[in-house]
């Protein structure tokens, strides 16, 4: 007998089993029938260095050789009675709670940066500021990561346009003479955006390494000016030996500094 299919939607509560204290309230989407997806991944981005009370809390747990107590509370078909019963258990456990938001999908005026503004962490107190390691242990993973694996062109989490739409964007503009408020107004994206894609080299799959339309150097070039550098020639010298700018060879001498010092 098949097994009945589980409401997409879900509100859970996380506790602390050190004191039983229900110190985080969510709301959750099924996936492939396994509930605690979003809950997984709160732990894994609490032992990554996410910033924020909740991650703090779960790393004191996790420190304890524990794990913080998943509960479902609430399923529902209706993602929006799952976003007014989470702002309702919000609301009712007030202060024991490490949520920063009210809960529910608060938008402009509503929206619970508006409505708490004292609640909104800025300047010194902002994470960027608070825990400066961790930014730059994320630089650092960063400028470590093979180029293949950045995400470019359409595979960038923040993309709006496809590799095709930028194709046919561009087509259309100099072929059809299409103007950029006609585009903004087909493809749905600001008159920014437009001006943006239609200036930039994207092409389609983006190109990496020696195949980006822009590269000055070949591989070969590269891997030589790199051997010069430790060998402890000079930047500028380097750059007119390999007509490029001076900027290029400090980027290229920042990339064998990030290679020698390990990541933390």
């Amino acid at each position: 007998m098949a097994r009945p299919k589980s409401p997409p939607f879900y509100v859970y509560t996380l506790t602390d089993p050190r004191n039983g204290r229900i110190f985080y309230v969510g709301k959750g989407t099924v996936i492939d029938g396994r509930y605690q997806g979003r809950f997984s991944t709160l732990c894994h981005e609490a032992k990554h260095g996410r910033v924020g009370v909740k991650y703090d809390t779960i790393r004191e747990i996790q420190a304890e050789g524990l794990k913080p107590a998943f509960t479902k509370v609430f399923e529902t078909e209706d993602e929006e009675a799952a976003l007014s019963k989470e702002k309702e258990l919000v609301e009712r456990l007030g202060a024991s709670l490490d949520n920063r938001a009210p809960g529910g999908d608060g938008k402009g005026d509503d929206h619970w940066t508006r409505r708490h503004p004292e609640r909104v962490l800025r300047g010194a107190d902002h994470p960027i500021h608070t825990h400066p390691e961790v930014r730059a242990a994320a630089t650092t993973r960063f400028q470590n990561m093979p180029t293949e694996r950045r995400a470019r062109g359409e595979r960038h989490g923040m993309s709006k346009l496809t590799d095709a739409q930028v194709v046919e964007m561009k087509r259309r503009c100099q072929e059809e003479k299409a103007t950029q408020t006609e585009l903004a107004e087909v493809y749905g994206v600001s008159l920014t955006q437009i001006g943006r894609v239609l200036r930039s080299s994207r092409t389609g799959p983006a190109a990496l390494g020696d195949r980006h339309g822009n590269t000055k150097l070949a591989p070969e070039q590269r891997a030589e000016i790199q051997r010069r550098l430790v060998a402890g020639e000079r930047g500028a010298a380097l750059a007119e030996a390999f007509s490029v700018s001076p900027s290029l060879v400090s980027l290229i001498r920042r990339e064998i500094e990030v290679e020698i010092i390990p990541s933390p």
